[in-house]
């Protein structure tokens, strides 16, 4: 015996007034963003996030990648982290005497807090790493956005700016503590 079933696409009985369907909301810029931080224009133009905003976090990774090849950067990039310690950076670019250290992610996304695993132990996560690497002499701590594409070519031709969007956004993760306060040490 055969049986029907309703298709899913279909109204539910009582007409469409009885599960409206609501438009997802926009990807929020806040989510994890640090109290008080205002975005940068950058992060928020219209033109940016159109050429920039819909690449995935490998998007952002080749870019790289090929933008520091180009100024002859030795990269390092862990592919599949699977088995390696919780919250290490995306990236380690090297050229003598510079060596930076990155995190890429998605566009409007943070850095991960502190969490326990499924094991029960506790990795650091990625705001702690960065903050650890940011206290070693020399060496240069970013979190980037498909959006700061322009800027990580300026940035690894010529060095960073101070009204570079991923500074300040690095920073301001940098002074976030997990409980929303600004850390003082």
């Amino acid at each position: 015996m055969l049986r029907r079933t309703r298709n899913l696409l279909q109204d539910r009985p009582g007409g469409p007034q009885a599960h409206p369907v609501r438009p997802s909301p926009p990807r929020r810029m806040t989510k994890g963003a640090p109290a008080g931080y205002v975005p940068h224009p950058s992060e928020t133009d219209p033109g940016q996030l159109a050429l920039f905003g819909h690449w995935s976090e490998d998007e952002l990774d080749r870019h790289v990648r090929r933008t520091a090849l180009l100024f002859e950067f030795w990269t390092y990039h862990t592919r599949y982290s699977l088995k390696s310690e919780g919250g290490f950076p995306d990236w380690i670019v090297l050229r003598p005497p510079r060596l930076l250290v990155v995190e890429c992610k998605r566009q409007g996304l943070w850095l991960t807090p502190p969490r326990q695993g499924r094991r029960g132990r506790w990795g650091i996560g990625q705001a702690e790493w960065l903050r650890r690497w940011s206290r070693q002499p020399g060496t240069e701590v970013y979190l980037w956005w498909p959006t700061d594409a322009p800027d990580i070519t300026e940035l690894l031709q010529h060095g960073p700016r101070e009204d570079m969007a991923c500074v300040r956004r690095t920073r301001a993760a940098l002074e976030h503590t997990p409980e929303g306060g600004v850390r003082d040490d």
